[in-house]
């Protein structure tokens, strides 16, 4: 029991510290440094396995314990679903227009890409990241390309709303994030600023260091179903004699080559579109009303 206050204290500070990065420097850098650091990890776990051990040494799963020990059980039931999702979900983005079928979603997480190609091959590499002013050393990738040893890391970051204090005059829309990245190909090393964006397609930036080709970029990375949707009609309800929406829905078909199946659908607030593990919501409308 005492440990278990120990690990309260500890998770209930790290939160409260979190609250106040986030706050400062986004919901990315607390999750970089708080959330989803080792430690934070590790003492969740350890509530999991204390929770179980005091369960078992005061003898909670007696009749006349009931109560106490499905509150114990309702803990354990919730670390179980968050390290499920966690661990092992993924989550993105998929735009359609009407008429449309799509196959794909852009991911919710950033990735850094990169990809390197020599007279030896061509390789290419993806590392997930949580890129923020507050956490810019997120990209550390080291590889070896024939006889190149090929070293990349991050070292500064600056996003584009930073840069663009007087405002964007050039019409040309929101100025890209910025990677600072320290690239070191067997004994040398040289600096390169790349540009992109989170929640955006990877941009390719392309450039050249002692023979190697590279193109490199950061954002969302692009995710292939095993199925695909067709948009057959987007609907907008609006309040009487007012332009603000009070509902829409999305007129869909699920097309499963796998099962031969095409699953008609109405997706709207609280009716999900599920299958084969994945679950489809609403989030937007273009401005069109067409997709």
């Amino acid at each position: 029991m005492p440990f278990m206050g120990i690990l309260a204290v500890i998770l209930a500070c790290a939160m409260a510290v979190a609250t106040i990065i986030e706050n400062r420097n986004g919901t990315l850098a607390a999750r970089a440094m708080i959330y989803q650091a080792w430690w934070f990890n590790l003492a969740v776990f350890l509530v999991f396995i204390n929770i179980i051990a005091n369960m078992i040494r005061w003898k909670l799963y007696n009749l006349k314990r009931l109560p106490i020990f499905i509150f114990h059980i309702a803990f354990m039931v919730i670390i179980a679903g968050a390290a499920l999702t966690r661990f092992t979900s993924s989550e993105g983005i998929m735009h359609i227009r009407e008429g449309e079928t799509v196959s794909t979603y852009l991911s919710s997480d950033t990735y850094f890409f990169v990809s390197a190609e020599n007279r030896w091959g061509k390789t290419e590499k993806y590392q997930k990241v949580l890129l923020s002013p507050a956490t810019p050393k997120q990209v550390n990738l080291s590889f070896n390309l024939g006889e190149d040893h090929i070293r990349i890391r991050s070292i500064g970051y600056a996003t584009g709303a930073s840069m663009d204090m007087g405002g964007n005059m050039s019409g040309e829309g929101p100025i890209p994030d910025i990677i600072q990245l320290k690239i070191t190909i067997n004994n040398g090393s040289e600096k390169v600023m790349i540009k992109g964006k989170t929640a955006n397609l990877i941009l390719d930036n392309s450039f050249e260091l002692s023979g190697i080709k590279f193109k490199a970029g950061f954002g969302s990375r692009p995710m292939t179903l095993p199925f695909s949707l067709t948009l057959n009609d987007f609907q907008l309800e609006k309040y009487p004699g007012s332009l603000s929406p009070s509902s829409f829905a999305s007129l869909v078909v699920l097309n499963d080559p796998a099962d031969n199946s095409h699953r008609p659908f109405r997706i709207f607030m609280n009716n999900i579109l599920k299958h084969k593990g994945y679950r489809f919501y609403q989030s937007s409308y273009d401005t069109d009303e067409q997709g």
